[in-house]
């Protein structure tokens, strides 16, 4: 790994401090339950949807309103039609935003375990997350010292991260491609501003 490459995933992390306001896959010392697991990344996901959506919209003005749309229907469908991400991303956020809702609708599944309790969300539901998973990271997954499902959910959400990530430098470019038209055209009409003629 040469120094650029350090420094973008520096660059990465700090973003998801600062910019997303959590960053708990540095603490790998730290063994997230799975209750817990569900939940972090799909709030992380959530908020960095909402930052990206209203990045894209240039429109700060509505980010209450943003925050306020449905997961799935709302946000990963105004993110889809933006582009800011691939199809493949909102799939596995439908699928993780099922498991997440039935993490927190009942004070009994507070002990929810991926491995034991998956299919009995859903005789489907390993199949579907599984297949949504293989769309987006095929058979690769980060080590963070925990299960296979647990590190295929990071590897995802890390992906997920990147992808807004990437997103918002495109919106820091087009940013600054603004701000550089506006100069030239400020420059243009200085250079051509007509000086009155002395009498």
């Amino acid at each position: 790994m040469d120094e650029g490459e350090f420094d973008s995933v520096g660059e990465f992390w700090e973003w998801l401090e600062n910019g997303i306001g959590s960053n708990f896959f540095k603490d790998k010392t730290r063994h997230l339950t799975d209750w817990e697991l569900v939940v972090k990344l799909h709030a992380m996901i959530e908020t960095a949807l909402n930052g990206a959506i209203v990045r894209h919209l240039d429109a700060p003005e509505l980010e209450q309103i943003i925050a306020k749309l449905d997961t799935v229907g709302g946000k990963v469908e105004f993110a889809k039609a933006l582009k800011i991400i691939p199809k493949s991303v909102a799939i596995f956020i439908q699928q993780l935003s099922e498991l997440r809702n039935f993490c927190v609708h009942d004070i009994r599944n507070f002990s929810f375990d991926l491995e034991k309790d998956l299919d009995s969300v859903k005789p489907q539901k390993r199949k579907e997350l599984s297949k949504a998973i293989n769309r987006i990271i095929g058979d690769i997954a980060i080590d963070f010292g925990v299960h296979k499902l647990q590190k295929e959910l990071f590897t995802c959400t890390i992906y997920i991260m990147a992808t807004i990530r990437g997103h918002a430098i495109k919106c820091d470019i087009r940013d600054v491609k603004k701000k550089l038209t506006d100069l030239d055209a400020e420059a243009f009409c200085v250079l051509h501003r007509s000086t009155p003629k002395e009498s």
